[in-house]
């Protein structure tokens, strides 16, 4: 139970944290200051509600949402964290008795094992729990029965023809990529995660549900500019769908289920690269997404469900996108002026939802861990000693980061396209005269024709020489985006 006891340890924890973040430098505001509102909508009992300052619409899926993105950062002790996932488990078969909205109050007989019963059971909320439970490192092995039941249950919803998954394993809905990529994390989680114990059997029935969930990835995959793969939703690119199926890909590689020549690390990095070009880059948050659209769910006709596409950047950050991406940087900095902004177009606008607070609050602390106090005051000030060098690379500069590496490369690499530049036009009328001169000297009487061969075939050369060295440097560069 959170009582009063907790929640001053947990401030406390949080102050201890930001002793080292330092976030009002950055932020202009305490860590404690921004986690507050999520602090003080938590029950005593460790649900949430649906929007931040609400007091219904308990719900296991924005619970799942949360504690997945507080797996990502160690900002809460233990202890809370297990009253959080207690919860969640709690949620699967009951509802929150303070809730004046409690939506589903009945479960279908093949239903019992899915997640949850006030959301109405579906592929979604059953995969966004285990995946928030099995991937928790605050598991506890009591859980086990009732995570080990639910995976046996997600298996069974996956059909047998695609590999897919669909929001529901019903006729009224259809198979689609985010199911399927949900799906296949939330397995990979149960497979991960040694305390379940699973037997051979359960082990045999997860590796195969995951390996055919792979294939319908594999069959369904889109190719853009340059070879890049991608996935779509409804028939459009879908940077949730694209992020997510790469996200269950890399654990797949992980835990050595699949093989390298169906996804490598190359078609993830070419993939990676695809979706960060075309996210937007302007003053405006990265546009929501539709993710689930379904008018005949069993429990409720109509679901529609968008992802606040910022939260992605925890996903780009674990994928090995960088910090210091300049579209990144754009979305750290907009995130931070306004949170007016992370309300989910669509949703109920008179708060923002509990699980987007939280969500983006773990995105402001990892990228602040992971570019460090200095560059994260440098990077969201403007310096005016910093517009030339920004105008010179692309990017300001940082102090003691491996990043300064990349910022080197591309200097080279613009040093080099000058100086090839300027000995083309030196050096090869030069060779020419020589040719020239040659053929001259030996009186060889060649037609014009000749010696505009043999200078093309010099051109050709020292572009080839030139290219060469283009792409060694941009391959040394995205080793390190």
């Amino acid at each position: 139970m959170l009582d009063e006891e907790k929640r001053i340890d947990l401030t406390n924890h949080i102050e201890i944290i930001d002793s080292y973040l330092d976030f009002r430098s950055f932020s202009g505001k305490t860590l404690l200051d921004w986690l507050r509102p999520f602090m003080n909508c938590i029950d005593t009992n460790g649900g949430i509600p649906y929007l931040i300052n609400g007091k219904d619409r308990f719900r296991a899926s924005p619970l799942a949402s949360a504690i997945e993105a507080l797996n990502a950062v160690k900002v809460f002790p233990g202890d809370v964290m297990r009253i959080l996932l207690d919860r969640l488990v709690f949620y699967k078969n009951n509802a929150e008795e303070i809730d004046t909205h409690k939506g589903q109050d009945v479960k279908i007989d093949e239903d019992e094992e899915g997640w949850s019963l006030s959301e109405g059971v579906s592929v979604w909320s059953t995969s966004k729990a285990i995946i928030a439970i099995a991937g928790s490192d605050y598991y506890d092995s009591s859980y086990n029965d009732s995570v080990i039941a639910s995976m046996k249950w997600l298996v069974n919803q996956q059909d047998i023809e695609s590999g897919g998954w669909a929001y529901q394993n019903t006729n009224n809905c259809s198979v689609n990529i985010p199911m399927t990529a949900l799906s296949i994390t939330a397995l990979l989680k149960c497979y991960s995660n040694k305390a379940l114990q699973l037997d051979n059997d359960s082990v045999d029935l997860i590796k195969k549900s995951i390996s055919d969930g792979l294939r319908y990835l594999n069959e369904n995959k889109k190719t853009g500019f340059g070879q890049a793969i991608y996935w779509e939703f409804q028939e459009q690119i879908s940077y949730f769908a694209t992020i997510k199926s790469l996200q269950a890909i890399n654990l797949a590689h992980e835990a050595k289920i699949l093989k390298h020549e169906i996804f490598s690390e190359d078609d993830i990095l070419k993939s990676l690269n695809y979706v960060m070009n075309r996210l937007q880059d302007s003053d405006c948050l990265w546009e929501n997404e539709l993710i689930v659209r379904e008018a005949g769910a069993k429990y409720s006709k109509q679901k529609n469900y968008y992802s606040f596409t910022p939260a992605l950047l925890i996903d780009l950050f674990d994928l090995g996108i960088s910090p210091y991406h300049p579209k990144v940087i754009n979305q750290i900095k907009l995130l931070i002026n306004d949170s007016e902004d992370w309300k989910i177009g669509d949703y109920d606008k008179s708060s923002v939802c509990s699980f987007t607070y939280i969500t983006v609050m773990v995105i402001l602390i990892k990228w602040s861990i992971l570019v460090g106090k200095t560059n994260a005051i440098k990077l969201l000030t403007d310096d005016k000693s910093d517009k030339i060098w920004k105008w010179l690379v692309g990017y300001k500069r940082f102090s003691c980061t491996a990043f300064q590496m990349v910022n080197i490369y591309k200097i080279y690499l613009g040093y080099l396209v000058i100086i090839a530049f300027i000995l083309a036009i030196k050096i090869v009328p030069i060779i020419s005269s020589l040719l020239i001169g040659l053929i001259n000297y030996i009186n060889m009487r060649l037609s014009d024709i000749m010696v505009n061969v043999i200078s093309s075939f010099i051109y050709l050369a020292i572009i080839t020489v030139i290219m060469s060295l283009y792409k060694k440097t941009v391959r040394r560069f995205t080793k390190h985006i």
